[in-house]
């Protein structure tokens, strides 16, 4: 069974047709081999307040035969309200089909970007590429309101057997008005060995036989900051779920 992504969105009573209509978005993100989040490096917590319904989205690829699965989620309680607050964003490219198709037989297709602007000055603490199994690598750049950029993430070799979310070692302060652009290329040729079929036109999807071009990423802000009110699209969408 390969990877999947469980993202859990925090939800007020009452869960609603969309999995995270009404939370503040995907709250997290697990594969296997991907460690815990620790919110306390950056003295920041997550809100749960009573009352609150938790909903996960799992993932699970057939293997031809029965099986139980028993899903469990632990929390560290904070022993003092935190000054900051660790928020966490699913964002995707454009996903309709004349925007992302991968042609049969390219090696190295580029996805229309995932682009968002933040309204307000965070601190960027990790990032998280999710594609499948034709994904080849993916980028993260930061273009400042001078008009200055930075790559904060280069994975040119991606996995899809063995997804990482990077923590880094010093958060990146982001200025409102600084503008978030993702990109990523796919091999859709013979040469990629876990390819199920190159012959075939591939499009958006959340079967492992489609695509996805999928960047999550986590700010922290002080606990005053609006976190629905961090981002806005500029291009793709805000996504539901991996």
């Amino acid at each position: 069974m390969g990877p999947r992504c469980a993202a859990a969105g925090i939800n007020g009573r009452g869960i609603p047709p969309s999995i995270t209509a009404g939370s503040n978005g995907i709250e997290g993100c697990y594969v296997p081999g991907q460690l815990s989040q620790d919110y306390r490096t950056h003295g920041a917590a997550k809100l749960v307040k009573a009352g609150t319904d938790i909903v996960f989205q799992m993932h699970y690829t057939p293997n031809g035969k029965d099986v139980t699965d028993q899903p469990r989620i632990g929390f560290t309680v904070a022993n003092s309200e935190p000054q900051r607050v660790y928020v966490s964003f699913g964002i995707s490219s454009p996903s309709d089909p004349k925007s992302f198709a991968i042609p049969p037989n390219d090696p190295n297709w580029e996805s229309p970007p995932a682009e968002v602007t933040f309204t307000d000055d965070v601190d960027l603490v990790w990032m998280f590429p999710h594609m499948h199994v034709r994904g080849k690598d993916m980028t993260y750049r930061l273009v400042y309101p001078d008009g200055t950029s930075e790559t904060v993430l280069s994975v040119p070799r991606y996995d899809f057997n063995w997804q990482l979310g990077y923590d880094l070692a010093r958060p990146v302060h982001v200025p409102k008005g600084t503008r978030l652009v993702v990109t990523a290329h796919y091999d859709n040729s013979v040469n990629n060995k876990f390819n199920p079929d190159p012959t075939k036109t591939v499009y958006y999807g959340d079967m492992t036989w489609e695509e996805m071009m999928f960047p999550l990423f986590s700010v922290v802000v002080d606990k005053g900051a609006d976190p629905k009110g961090l981002i806005r699209i500029e291009r793709g969408r805000q996504s539901n779920g991996a």
